[in-house]
């Protein structure tokens, strides 16, 4: 059976491995055959495209790279990478920044067609920039290909191109799109996005409501209104501009004060409402049969410097009085009515959350709004994090979360910006009498949070099909660490169990997909991901993890023994182990066989779904010819008893 005998595959279910998911297809003795690893780069050097104009007919040899690079030059427009192959199977990575040369082992985006690619960066990840995108292409070879040995020859063409918005899942862009007599939420949020794709231009938020009782006593609200350019559905505890006050409808970004750049800008509205219970998110707002019937309307604009000027941005000087603080001890202070504490502290600890605790000696109601370089004076209104305590003498906590993508800690400031490193804290008293005074205890602190994946396997892990599997690791210092999924491969061993899920790492993207920038398996006889400590792109902090449930319909599904059926996604589980490590002590590979007794036993090979695929077994547990074991992975590497006691924990818990 051809390797392309099911183009359906690739077309509704992107494939999560670019070449040796062949064996999905294959009618070989051997289910799980290691392929060729590419060992050199063709040329240092990049041949340069022009947006929109394919190049002229490539050729590269067997297991070999040739690398391209283009300019983006417009931050809300997609860029699209197309390879059509007129010989061979050619694969594709593209970086930015630092990567200048991506492969298969560095964070990319990979294209996951058979034969021709085709891959859209949406313009919304995270990762995307103007500037230059890196492309490698990879002549695949290997017998796991209908290919084989065949060199590829094709030719690539990037272009920009305007988001698909059905297509991608994506709301409407509302720059210059009003959007008008919208229900408020209640007690929730609506979320909104738009692009401005000058280099240098103020922007403005407008919301138009009715907040006065008196002119609308039925359909009356105070919300908020949120804007961010890191969070994609900001919340009201993230570092978002807002409202400056309740008689504000409008936030405005001037080009002129640090934090204008192009591209992304994320919009939430917020309203919340008396329910009328004890336990009322918010008692002291409208009811919620008000609420609900409160209109709004949104609209954001951005009006452009003459001749697309670079912007000119002027520093904020620390105001006078600012109080260095250390982070884990209480301060004992005060603040006047309409006027503000003044505090920073610096914080080195990017695996850590960054925790406030105010106690208010009068019982007043206490506000912390937080920011950072260049917002060193925060009020309201400016870029900050903002805590709205409560008119209580008791003591309240407020955090901001080591995994907020706005959090920015230890070596990730940089040795000569420093100042990125500290945090300005503003107490500010709210609700009071002019002149009023009230004293307060505040202490900040770091602290630990539970489920981070460092050295703590995640086990009994399941995926639905074509779904995905959530989980993080922050690295708090510079390491090398691998990402390693152990789960049944083997049909021969787990037939009812066996799949190939794919394993994507983020530093950029919370929940990421396999369209996103990010670190991947690309095939199924790699079963980790390493994330080096020497790579160009490496910084320390937090890293998101994905496990997408790959498989194949049952209608495409003709030979369940060598398709990866959706039906043994859903009964199957596994693990993730996450290890830091040296050169020297690298985690040991786990054999796949291992992992597919540790999820069932040995099931019948006698199946006459498996007579056409399995090969004869050896008594411990390896294949008659074929060259070594199916199913199996490299022998394990040296290792520290402490590395070999956690893949020992592993395959137990999935005995269990």
């Amino acid at each position: 059976m051809s390797p392309r005998a099911h183009p359906h595959h690739m077309m509704a279910f992107p494939l999560p491995t670019t070449r040796s998911a062949t064996l999905a297809l294959a009618a070989s003795t051997v289910l799980f055959a290691l392929g060729c690893v590419p060992t050199s780069v063709v040329a240092d050097d990049h041949l340069a495209l022009t947006l929109g104009v394919a190049s002229g007919e490539q050729r590269t040899a067997c297991n070999q790279y040739e690398y391209f690079k283009v300019e983006a030059t417009n931050a809300c427009e997609d860029l699209v990478v197309e390879v059509k192959a007129s010989q061979g199977q050619p694969d594709v990575y593209v970086g930015v920044g630092a990567v200048e040369h991506p492969t298969l082992d560095h964070l990319t985006w990979t294209s996951y067609e058979w034969g021709d690619e085709k891959l859209r960066i949406s313009h919304w990840d995270p990762a995307f920039e103007v500037g230059t995108f890196y492309i490698g292409v990879l002549a695949y070879c290997g017998d796991d290909v209908s290919t084989g040995d065949t060199s590829a020859i094709y030719t690539v063409k990037a272009y920009a191109e305007a988001p698909d918005a059905l297509a991608n899942h994506e709301a409407v862009d509302i720059l210059g799109v009003p959007q008008s007599n919208l229900t408020m939420p209640t007690n929730g949020y609506h979320h909104f996005h738009f692009c401005v794709p000058y280099e240098c231009a103020d922007v403005r938020v407008a919301m138009e409501v009715c907040t006065a009782e008196e002119d609308c006593p039925d359909s009356y609200s105070h919300p908020e209104l949120l804007l961010s350019m890191t969070q994609p559905k900001p919340l009201r505890s993230d570092r978002a501009f807002r409202l400056a006050s309740d008689a504000t409808k409008h936030i405005d970004v001037p080009a002129t004060n640090g934090h204008y750049r192009r591209g992304h800008f994320f919009v939430s509205v917020w309203a919340g409402c008396d329910d009328g219970t004890a336990d009322s998110p918010c008692p002291d707002c409208a009811p919620c049969s008000v609420v609900s019937k409160a209109r709004y309307d949104l609209t954001a604009t951005a009006t452009p410097f003459a001749n697309n000027a670079t912007c000119p941005h002027a520093a904020e000087v620390e105001a006078a009085g600012v109080k260095n603080v250390t982070a884990g001890l209480t301060y004992n202070e005060s603040v006047q009515c309409e006027s503000r504490a003044s505090f920073k502290v610096i914080s080195d600890a990017p695996c850590k959350d960054m925790v406030f605790t105010l106690k208010s000696e009068g019982g007043t109601a206490l506000d912390i709004l937080v920011g950072r370089a260049p917002e060193v004076n925060p009020t309201a209104g400016d870029l900050a994090w903002e805590f709205r305590g409560a008119a209580t003498a008791d003591e309240q906590s407020f955090r901001i979360d080591h995994f907020d993508p706005a959090y920015v800690t230890g070596s990730l400031c940089g040795a000569d910006d420093q100042q990125e490193c500290w945090y300005y804290v503003s107490v500010v008293q709210r609700g009071c009498d002019a002149g009023a005074v009230d004293k307060f205890a505040l202490k900040i602190a770091m602290e630990s949070t539970p489920g981070d994946l460092l050295n703590a396997p995640a086990t009994q892990g399941v995926v639905v099909a074509n779904g995905y599997a959530y989980y993080h690791f922050c690295l708090p210092e510079p390491t090398n660490v691998r990402v390693q999924l152990v789960n049944p491969l083997d049909a021969c061993e787990c037939p009812d169990v066996y799949n190939w899920p794919e394993l994507l790492v983020s530093p950029s993207t919370r929940n990421p997909s396999i369209n996103n920038y990010s670190w991947k398996l690309a095939q199924i006889e790699r079963r980790h991901v390493d994330v080096k400590r020497t790579d160009a792109d490496f910084a320390v902090g937090h890293y998101f993890v994905s496990v997408f449930g790959w498989c194949t319909p049952a209608e495409w599904c003709e030979d369940r023994c060598t398709c990866g059926p959706c039906a043994n996604v859903d009964r199957a589980k596994f693990s993730l182990v996450v290890q830091s490590y040296t050169e020297a002590d690298q985690p040991p590979a786990i054999r796949t066989t291992d992992a597919c007794r540790a999820v069932a036993a040995p099931q019948q090979c006698g199946h006459s779904f498996q007579e056409k695929t399995c090969p004869a077994r050896k008594p411990d547990g390896g294949a008659t010819g074929g060259g070594g074991n199916a199913g199996a992975t490299a022998r394990p590497l040296a290792a520290g008893a402490a590395v070999a006691a956690v893949l020992g924990l592993v395959l137990a818990a999935l005995l269990i």
